[in-house]
């Protein structure tokens, strides 16, 4: 069955919404065609990371990439500079650069985390072209979706 998809028209922060069974399987793909870097980071917290990371995970590096699992706490309280610094010295560590990238997996504090995370990150022109469509990779790990 085909996805859903929803176009979101923002001149050239466009970007299409994906909603539809077994998405997570074509992450991979779906980051290769993008034309990303080799080198990322999955995000997520610990609710979401027992049930999808690994196959996140896993799907990237049959793809091509150099995937690392970024865990966050779960809730409103990781919705904090604190949490955002420990992404930023995780991120280091791997030696993500700015031709990586972040998936965001899962909902709430994820996506939330990751945008003050972005927001502080210096995006090279070429680069902010991508950045909308960087959304697209986010996968909602609730419901039916994945």
């Amino acid at each position: 069955m085909q996805p859903y998809v929803i176009k979101v028209p923002l001149g050239v922060r466009s970007y299409t919404i994906s909603i539809g069974s077994n998405l997570l399987s074509r992450l991979g793909h779906e980051c290769k065609r993008l034309y990303l870097g080799q080198r990322c980071a999955v995000i997520t917290d610990r609710n979401v990371a027992p049930h999808y990371s690994q196959s996140a995970v896993e799907n990237l590096e049959a793809a091509g990439f150099e995937p690392t699992l970024i865990t966050v706490p779960a809730g409103e309280t990781a919705k904090s500079l604190k949490v955002v610094a420990s992404c930023y010295d995780q991120l280091a560590e791997q030696r993500l650069e700015r031709k990586s990238f972040v998936v965001a997996l899962g909902g709430g504090v994820v996506p939330a985390s990751w945008r003050r995370l972005s927001c502080a990150v210096s995006i090279s022109s070429k680069s902010r072209r991508h950045c909308s469509r960087r959304w697209t990779v986010r996968l909602a790990a609730r419901s039916a979706l994945i």
